[in-house]
């Protein structure tokens, strides 16, 4: 007797499976190769032909919806027409941005990427190159501030980044009710933190959503291409910078002053955002860990989350408090 087929929380399609998909649908050479490059939140393919590079981003099942995808396409081809360096979308043959791929847990959304000039940047990561990133991020920011669609994107508001993430940790710290207070005591002064901040005049606006090393290629010229918005929305432009001030804090550095100088040279970084950056390291935290326990567990497995996982992040989140919000 026929059984039914099993549901599928995630497939990962093969690389020929791929390179077939984008030969039919864009209007590229025939790929000699492809391989997967990386798998995370998103299923990304390199592609290789006789003269160019691409890589397709296979979000992943629920990830985002084609309006989502649509904003981001937008936001890519605003910033690209303000003169910043990106990496937009490429069209179908159709013209049609984007690509739907048929896989056993339902549709997926793809987009087609020409790979970025240059190179990430390499060690020594010097305040030179901060200085250069921070000019870089300050035209993006200028660029971005009158971009406006009609397309739904997620905001990075304190429900995307606290709320629901807070919702998807209850449950891995039922046993641990000590911890539990303590990280919704925390949630309760990032909260009234942030909010009193906005009242102020936190700047919001469209942002890149991962602004770090990983986010750009730089060229021979010393040219800034940012690529992969994946993270991007609507939100507050302080939380961009959460990575680059919580290393320049740990490790003692300059970076961070490096940074500021250079968007200053840009666009103006006001007081009440640079006060909103020791929260929003925490918020930042609270929202990776949420992403792990809803996100990152149904594809990776409970074991990732384990007791020694919670107990090294709430360390770090209570030495944070101690040091920095004190």
């Amino acid at each position: 007797m026929a059984t039914a087929p099993l549901a599928i929380t995630r497939s990962l399609p093969t690389p020929a499976a791929i390179a077939a998909a984008v030969a039919h649908a864009y209007p590229i050479a025939e790929p000699r190769e492809c391989v997967l490059w990386r798998s995370f939140t998103n299923d990304v393919y390199r592609l290789t032909t006789h003269t160019a590079v691409y890589f397709l981003k296979l979000y992943g099942p629920g990830w985002r919806s084609a309006a989502e995808i649509l904003w981001e396409i937008e936001l890519l081809q605003h910033l690209a027409a303000r003169g910043v360096a990106v990496t937009p979308a490429l069209p179908r043959r159709d013209g049609q941005p984007f690509h739907v791929l048929p896989v056993p847990e339902g549709p997926r959304y793809g987009v087609l990427f020409a790979q970025a000039a240059g190179a990430k940047p390499a060690r020594p990561f010097t305040a030179a190159l901060y200085h250069r990133f921070g000019r870089a991020a300050g035209a993006l920011h200028l660029a971005a501030d009158d971009f406006v669609s009609a397309q739904h994107r997620i905001p990075l508001d304190l429900t995307h980044l606290l709320d629901q993430p807070l919702a998807a940790i209850r449950p891995y710290l039922a046993h641990r009710q000590a911890d539990w207070d303590y990280l919704t005591q925390l949630a309760a002064k990032i909260r009234a933190r942030l909010t009193a901040l906005a009242a102020a005049g936190l700047d919001w606006g469209p942002c890149h959503g991962d602004l770090t090393l990983d986010s750009f290629h730089l060229t021979a010229d010393d040219d800034i291409i940012f690529y992969d918005f994946d993270s991007g929305g609507p939100g507050w432009r302080a939380l961009e910078f959460q990575g680059i001030y919580a290393s320049a804090i740990q490790n003692q550095s300059d970076i961070w002053d490096a940074f500021v100088k250079g968007y200053n040279d840009v666009r103006a970084l006001h007081a009440v955002d640079l006060a909103a950056l020791p929260w929003c390291v925490p918020l930042y935290t609270v929202f990776d860990l949420g992403w792990a326990a809803s996100q990152w567990v149904t594809w990776s497995g409970q074991c990732r989350l384990s007791d020694d996982y919670w107990d090294e992040q709430l360390q770090q989140l209570a030495q944070w408090e101690a040091t920095q919000l004190r």
